[in-house]
């Protein structure tokens, strides 16, 4: 079973003009953005991908792992902030969004904080 915030070891249905869909099962075709390396894999194969949600509420897969998985604790570093919360470089293009809700103080841009990583059950983000 697919876990959202996890790695999962998914197969190739085919690819489009964005990178190679995945066969995400229940949750339905996955993209695997990129075409660097969309030739060194075919229909069939299978790929060790970490599944997300993006900022666009698609659900995404990458080959790149981040710093810390759904249920793991990490030390990461705030790249930017906003009214709405502090954005943390964990690994991935996608920045890890921490809402001031879930903040025990205001994140500073430049520091580090050890943080839990869960997954948001309203939304499907981590």
């Amino acid at each position: 079973m697919i876990q959202i915030g996890k790695t999962s070891r998914l197969l190739i249905k085919g690819r489009d003009a964005h990178g190679i869909l995945l066969d995400g099962g229940e949750l339905g075709d996955i993209l695997l953005k990129g075409k660097t390396f969309a030739q060194k894999y075919q229909p069939g194969d299978g790929v060790e991908v970490f599944v997300y949600v993006d900022r666009e509420e698609c659900l995404l897969a990458t080959i790149q792992k981040p710093y810390a998985m759904v249920g793991e604790f990490a030390k990461l570093t705030v790249v930017a902030t906003s009214d709405a919360g502090a954005f943390l470089g964990w690994g991935l293009a996608d920045d890890l969004f921490v809402p001031k809700s879930e903040q025990q103080d205001n994140m500073r841009e430049g520091r580090s904080y050890v943080v839990y990583v869960f997954l948001n059950e309203r939304s499907n983000r981590v």
